[in-house]
This record gives C-alpha cells, structure tokens and sequence, in this order.
C-alpha cells in the first residue's frame, strides 16, 4: 500500500482508538457522579463534558497504575471503563424504550454543521500530518520536527513503561526520561490495544487535542458565560474562532519585500505566539494541559453556584466532592502533561485567588485551593522521580540548540523580557555604547506593538473590553483579569531549558483563550445587531430574532424525574427549537436591549468595519501557516540541489527508505534490543528521520553536549561514547563495531547509503551479519 494511504487509513483509525481514553472514562465519572446534574443533559453536552473529564481522569490514572502495577494493567483498566460506559449507555437505551422516550440528542440545529466542521477539521489535521509519497521519496510536514522525537519517547513508555527511559542515552543502564511525559503514557495505552503505528497515534493526539479544547469551548460558553438564547451560534462562532490568527501574513510580507527574506518568510524570532492552528498540530499536549487547567478553573467557578441549588448540607458536602476531586485529576495530569502551562496556571490562580479574596468571596478560591492540594498528592511519585533520580539534566534539550544558562542546578525559569520585534536596530540608536542594555530598553519598547501584531483581532478585543470594564458581569471581568495577568507572566518570565522560549509559547495560552471566548461574546453581539430573520406573521420582538430554546431538559425517566425540580433553565440549552420560515428585518431596538440586557458590548460601526478586516487578515495568517507547514518541505526539494546542505536533497529518500527499512527491523528484533544509527550531523530534521521509525533504545543521538543524556542520563560517559561509537560511521572494521557494541551493549548496527562505510567493502556495512539488506538501508548484527 503507498506510504500516504497508509498513513491516512492508521491515522484515522487511531483518532477512533482514542475514544476509550479521551471519552468514556469522563462519561462514565460523570455519570456516576452525576457531575452537575449529567444524566438528564442532552448527549451533545455530555460530550463536551466528558472529554475534558477524560483526559483528565485517564492521564493521571494510567499513570500512577503503570508506575506501581504494568501498562497492561492501566490498559486493561481503561478498556474496562470503556465496558462500563457501554454498559451505561444500554441501560439508559433500555430504560428509554420501555418508557417510550427518545434520546435528547441535542444536535439541532446547527449540529450537521458542526459535524460537518468536526470532520474537516480531522481532514485538515492528517493532511498536515502525514507524508507526502512520490516514487522512492517521501515529503514532509515541518510539523514532522516536533512529531518525530515524541513518537520516539511515546514508543519509549511502550517498551519501558512507566517512568519510561530516555532512549536518546544509553550508558551502561537505562535513564529515566526527564520530561513531562503524561500526555506519551496515553499514546502508549492506545497503541498497547489497537496495535497500530506510533506515529500514527500521535497524529491521532494532536487531533484530539482540538477536540478538548472545542468542548471546553462549549462548557464555557454555556456553564461561565450563561449565553442563553443564542448559545448555539456563538458556540458556532467560537469553535471558528481558533482559525483567526494574529496579523503574522503582514509579518511575513514585511519580511519578503523589506527585509529580502525568500519567500515564506517566516521567519521572526525565537518564541513568537503560535496560532491556534499551529498548537494541535506542534504542541498538542500543551494545548491539552491548558485545556485541563481552565477544566479545573470551571469546576471551581460554577460548584458554589451548583451548591445554592441543593436541598441540604449533606447534599452541598456530596456535590462538592467529586468536583474537589475532579479538579485535582484536572491539575495532576495538566502538570504531566505540560509543566508551563501549569506553572503559568499556578501563577495566575495566585493572583485571582487574591482578587477574590480582596473582594470577600472565598468559596470558589478554596474549591481550588483544595484540588490544588490533593493534586500534590496524586503527583507526589512523579516529583520524587524529577528531584531523586540519579539522572542529571542538562540546559538543553537534544531537540534544540544549547542555552546559554547553567547546567543541572538552574532554574528551569528566568525572568527575562519577553522579545517580539526584533530589536537590534531600535537598540543601535538607543545606547550603542551598551548594547545590552540598549538591547533590553528595545525589547521593553517594542513589546505592546509585538503582542498587538501577534494577537490581531484579540488586541482589538481586549482594548475594547478593558475600556468597558465597568460595563461587564462577573465572567466577563474574570476571563479579562486572567488575560491581563497572564500578559506580565508570558512577557518577563522565560524557559531556561532551551533558547526558544517554550514558557513564553504555551504560557500565552492563556492570553489567547479568554480572549477568544470574549471575541465571541463581542462577535455574537455584533450578528444580533443586524439584519435578523423575524417570522411574517409577528413583529421584530427579542423572541422572534434570538433563538429560543429547548431546554436540557430532565427526561421523564426514573433517573431524572427525582431532580426535575432543579432542571436548568432555557438559558442553559445546546438545542433549539425549530423557527417558523424567517423574512429579513432590520434590528429592532427591542433586539439592542436584549443584547445590551444579556451583558453583550455592541461597538460602533467604524469599530466594525475594523474587526472585520483584523477577521480577513487573520484568517490569512492562518491558511499562510498551514500552507507553510505543510508545502515549505516539498516546495524546498525543487531548489534542494543548490542548498549548501546536501542533505536537504536526499531528506525525502531517506525517510522513504527509513520507514520501510525500520518497519522491517522493529518486527525482527526483540522490543528491549540496543540499535545505534549515525548520530553525527547537525541538522536535527535529518536525525528525526530516525528518532522517528526506529522504536527501540539507541546509545546516543547526538557527538555533541550530552550525547543525547539532556532528557536524562549521567552524562560523564559522554567522552567514551564519541570516542568509540561515533568513528563507527566515518571508518571500522567489522571487528572494531564488535568491540564497541560489546563495550556499549550495542545490539544491532543501522547505515545508510548516505553514509561513509557503506561504500567501503571492507568495513563493518558489508562484513558483520544483515538482519535488514535493502539497496539503501542496512542493519546488522554487531554482538
């Protein structure tokens, strides 16, 4: 089969081998618990419940059990909520047919739309996924950089379990893996049970990662914010809404007309605010840890709210418990998942904590305080493993260039001013005579016009709300206090691990994401001001031109008729009812005052005009990037033969021959063997290609820092491993690769025609025994 059909076909296939980790365990919690009132909400809304609970519950689980018991057992565990949920679902199925009721579906309307929307988004995500196949060559997405090493450390938590070892570093003993690596351990159940490629479960993540963030969209909108009447289409808006970027396209003209930058031009500085479109496909675990800490922020919001409605103290104290409970899973497997958006979260609920407090409201603060605490709990395995392993930790990852600060003992955070426009020539007129702290003041001066650029429409927003603060709801205020602190944490506060500022990329997550559930807010606003659909025969009233709901309303079954009492009201609905056939009107004042009355900021029409156009650019800074994504590559291989790196032009044939080369060697040697390919060069595209097909422990990726023991390892065997098994790949004889692989417990051997013993028939490619011989890709037998 081509290598793209397959790939789609797997990739596909794992997005629905990820639903017994990413749906039912939540639904089956939910249920049990009857999380806010769950058993009586349509299936839409059960949904978006029950995937972040999910993750949440299935991260920290699988965990914990295959730390003390197998990742069989947590495997086997999942598979067995899996049966609940099933059962779950047959039960409710039953109970409805006996009684003569239908399930509340809760996709009208709208929802065929939104289906529609769901499966084009998976389509989006595997077509800049995925390789591209031509002949003997295969194209790349630049996706494939970040996609490469994960695969390479979930396939590691397959083999190794949980802690997993660092395959990057091998000397004398496995290391433990020096990485938030949660978000791997769910990779490695799915592909522990459906048997397909790695690769294709990670793409499967990054997919699934939009999901969560759209349900937590939905609860938002419907649970925070209390939309009403027009929830639908402003879920409808805001699930859009990840599609417009900042203003990155003038960016990228400014670096093709001004400053000569061969087209793309993408090209500005290290840490820029990625797109919502660029994070499920290059960090979709960070993006889950945000989704995961806002999860918690909502179950914190909405649970004194949810208590007012009980009957009794008793009936206060149960609600309360599951939701402390929920939060904590919610805390402990975002820290997992991704340390910076956690360690922003934390900081940010620092400051909200005491805002509330200041403002004599004590309830929800606490509510979090206590999940925050049982968290600690549930992480207390994996912090003794990060500060008592024996294994040391450089300052740099191997999937990026060395930073400039200190080794193990460093903070993994150092204030610093946060750079967006390049300053250099700013810092050349300001103080040439010190040029760094020229270079500082630049950075400082710059930095409003750099997140203006960067966050487009949000900027507009945030002005817009910021001026009208006095006009806004509790929700409103809260979700523009959380992006106004979140801008001097993401702007003064750095990563110290890598030069790319990672804290700076995923902490302004949560910049982007109120902001997005604001922009809704004002875009909503501004579609009820308009021309509305009224029916002939009634006048222009608020009835007439919003939508009317059909509430979640409670199912006449035994289950849910106990608490019909407490059903929500029409304010809280996913579903519609069905209007009589419309007419266009203009607005009617009536409509004004229903907007105004529901909280809703109406900008003036000049203010219009400009978040439409900020709308148009910054849905062309997203196609720009996607398209840059996935073609930059391909697009490169035409021009490939005058790059001054030859290995740009063979990259496309060796990760054709690697794949098929490495998919013969994985099913031919033991899970636990030691295979070492070349780990000389630079370029870390070229070295991925391997990291990416080879499943299995390897002594080192890299000659140079570490040798590969920055994710863990004692790297004071570092020296020997470049004396010995790096010259394997310049010059030896067969007896010279036994002696290393002897000494380093190296098992099997891979070369390429790309390198220098394969074409000398004297050396160990010709001489020791193939396990793989194909006309570009060897591997060997060296024991």
């Amino acid at each position: 089969m081509n290598i793209t059909a397959e790939q789609i076909l797997t990739s596909f296939a794992a997005t629905l081998a990820f639903i017994p980790v990413t749906l039912c365990p939540g639904y089956l919690a939910a249920w049990l618990t009857n999380l806010h009132g769950f058993r009586r909400r349509s299936l839409v809304e059960r949904l978006c419940w029950s995937i972040p609970l999910s993750i949440a519950v299935s991260t920290i689980t699988s965990v914990l059990v295959s730390r003390f018991a197998s990742l069989t057992a947590a495997t086997a565990l999942i598979l067995l909520c899996t049966a609940g949920c099933v059962a779950v679902l047959l039960q409710e199925h039953l109970h409805l047919r006996r009684s003569s009721q239908k399930w509340l579906i809760g996709l009208r309307p709208l929802g065929a739309t939104i289906v529609i929307l769901a499966l084009c988004f998976i389509a989006f995500e595997i077509f800049s996924l995925v390789d591209f196949q031509r002949g003997q060559c295969l194209y790349l997405s630049l996706t494939f950089y970040d996609i490469a090493p994960r695969t390479n450390w979930a396939n590691s938590v397959l083999r190794t379990g949980v802690p997993p070892a660092n395959p990057h570093y091998f000397y004398l003993h496995p290391a433990n893996l020096r990485y938030y690596y949660f978000w791997l351990v769910n990779c490695a159940v799915v592909a522990k049970f459906s048997r397909l490629p790695m690769r294709s479960i990670v793409n499967a993540g990054c997919i699934w990662s939009g999901f969560a963030l759209t349900a937590l969209t939905g609860l938002y909108l419907k649970h925070f914010l209390s939309v009403g009447a027009h929830l639908r289409r402003q879920f409808y808006i805001a699930a859009l809404l990840p599609a417009v970027a900042g203003f990155s396209f003038l960016i990228f003209l400014w670096n093709m007309i001004v400053l000569h930058i061969p087209p793309p031009g993408d090209v500005w500085y290290a840490g820029q605010i990625a797109d919502l479109v660029s994070f499920p496909l290059f960090y979709p675990h960070h993006l889950i840890g945000m989704t995961l800490c806002m999860f918690a922020f909502l179950l914190a919001w909405i649970a004194p709210t949810r208590s007012h409605t009980e009957s009794s103290t008793r009936d206060i104290s149960r609600s309360r418990i599951p939701t402390v409970l929920f939060i904590a899973l919610a805390i402990a497997s975002a820290f997992g998942i991704s340390v910076y958006t956690t360690f922003a979260f934390f900081l940010i609920c620092l400051c909200w904590a005491t805002w509330q407090v200041i403002r004599h409201s004590f309830r929800s603060p606490l509510i979090l305080l206590a999940g925050g605490a049982l968290s600690l709990l549930l992480l207390l395995p994996y912090l003794y493993e990060i500060t008592h392993s024996p294994s040391k930790m450089a300052a740099a990852a191997s999937t990026g260039p060395a930073s400039s600060s200190s080794p193990a003992s460093s903070s993994p955070f150092v204030p610093s001013i946060r750079e967006t426009i390049p300053p250099d020539r700013l810092a050349r007129l300001l103080h040439p005579s010190n040029p760094a702290s020229a270079r500082a003041l630049a950075k400082l001066i710059l930095l409003p016009a750099g997140f203006a650029l960067e966050l487009g429409l949000y900027t507009i927003v945030l002005v817009l709300f910021l001026l009208r603060r006095r006009q806004l709801k509790p929700p409103h205020r809260t979700l523009l206090f959380i992006a106004l602190v979140t801008l001097p944490i993401t702007s003064f506060i750095r990563s110290a691990v890598l030069d790319v500022n990672d804290f700076g990329i995923h902490s302004a997550l949560f910049l982007q994401y109120p902001l997005l559930l604001l922009a809704s807010e004002l875009l909503i606003a501004i579609k009820l001001s308009r021309p509305t659909a009224t029916p002939a025969s009634a006048s222009p009233t608020p009835a007439a031109t919003l939508e009317t709901t059909r509430a979640l309303a409670p199912r006449r079954t035994a289950t849910s008729q106990a608490m019909r009492d407490t059903a929500p009201s029409s304010a809280a609905t996913f579903e519609t009812t069905t209007a009589p056939t419309p007419k266009l009107t203009q607005a009617s004042p009536a409509t004004h005052e229903a907007a105004k009355a529901s909280g809703l900021i109406l900008p003036p029409p000049l203010l219009r005009s400009l978040i439409t156009l900020a709308i148009l650019i910054g849905i062309l800074s997203s196609c720009w990037r996607a398209a840059v994504l996935r073609f930059l590559l391909p697009i490169a291989d035409i021009s490939a033969s005058a790059a001054s790196n030859p290995q740009v032009a063979e990259l496309p044939h060796k990760a054709f021959i690697a794949y098929n080369g490495y998919r013969q060697l994985n099913s031919r040697i033991p899970p636990d063997a030691v295979v070492q390919f070349n780990p000389g060069g630079e370029w870390m595209f070229w070295k991925n290609i391997d990291l990416a097909n080879v499943g299995h422990q390897t002594v080192t990726v890299s000659h140079h820092l570490w040798c590969g023991a920055e994710l863990g390892g004692d790297p004071s065997g570092c020296p020997a491993i470049v004396r010995s098994v790096v010259p394997l790949f310049d010059y030896a004889s067969a007896a010279q690769a036994r002696a290393a692989c002897k000494q380093f417990r190296i098992h099997y051997l891979v070369a390429y025609s790309y390198d220098a013993p394969w074409n000398d028939r004297g050396s160990w490619v010709w001489n020791l025994p193939a396990v793989v011989s194909d006309p570009d890709f060897r591997a060997l037998d060296c024991r």
